[in-house]
């Protein structure tokens, strides 16, 4: 619990913040990566958001909404509740977040390299979070050594990505990753919806046309 986080990778940022993202029971996500996170990335949904106060906590270690006594630890229903992984990316990035509650109060809040920059309450805003990451490691250029070819940093993403669509069900995603088009996939309100999902991301449809004389 007590161990620090240290994000070596931009496949490990993309899972953090999509664990975030499905504890704050969205329904709708979109995620969109250039540069193989290194660029950008960046996470938009309609979840539970945050309210200007509790903005700037996201970003502090060991801060967490997830538990509120010890008793929670044992019966942890959410991906995480350490409270180091938007401390640890925020340290290492150039990081934007906008954030609502319900009623459309919330904040935005920007961070470089760990330094506050901006904070300022917002209303009347969509509610959910909207968060952009950019420059991964431009303060630490030493951790970039950690990055290997950029096929399988990609692949790495995908994986990871991949994973939520099989796991998120009732979620719908909006998938795009540099200049390519943007992938959807619906929620999945049934296992016919789900198998339809599994075969949109593992099968690659060939259009058959067919010659007649």
């Amino acid at each position: 619990i007590k161990a620090g986080e240290v994000v070596e990778r931009p496949s490990a940022l993309v899972k953090e913040i999509l664990e975030n993202s499905i504890d704050a029971k969205s329904k709708h996500i979109e995620l969109t990566i250039i540069d193989n996170g290194l660029e950008l990335v960046a996470l938009e949904d309609d979840g539970q958001g945050m309210s200007f106060e509790d903005l700037p906590f996201a970003f502090a270690r060991h801060a967490t909404s997830k538990i509120k006594d010890y008793a929670d630890l044992f019966k942890l229903l959410s991906y995480g509740f350490r409270g180091e992984a938007l401390a640890s990316i925020a340290s290492v990035s150039r990081v934007t977040c906008t954030s609502a509650k319900s009623d459309g109060k919330g904040g935005k809040i920007e961070i470089q390299g760990g330094q506050q920059t901006a904070y300022l309450p917002i209303e009347n805003a969509r509610p959910g979070t909207s968060l952009y990451i950019r420059d991964l490691f431009y303060n630490t250029p030493a951790r970039l050594n950690f990055i290997k070819s950029k096929s399988s940093e990609k692949n790495a993403i995908k994986r990871i990505v991949d994973s939520f669509l099989l796991t998120a069900k009732k979620a719908t995603f909006s998938i795009k990753y540099d200049d390519k088009d943007k992938k959807i996939f619906e929620r999945c309100q049934n296992q016919k919806e789900f198998i339809a999902r599994m075969e949109k991301l593992f099968f690659k449809r060939k259009e058959i046309i067919a010659h007649t004389s």
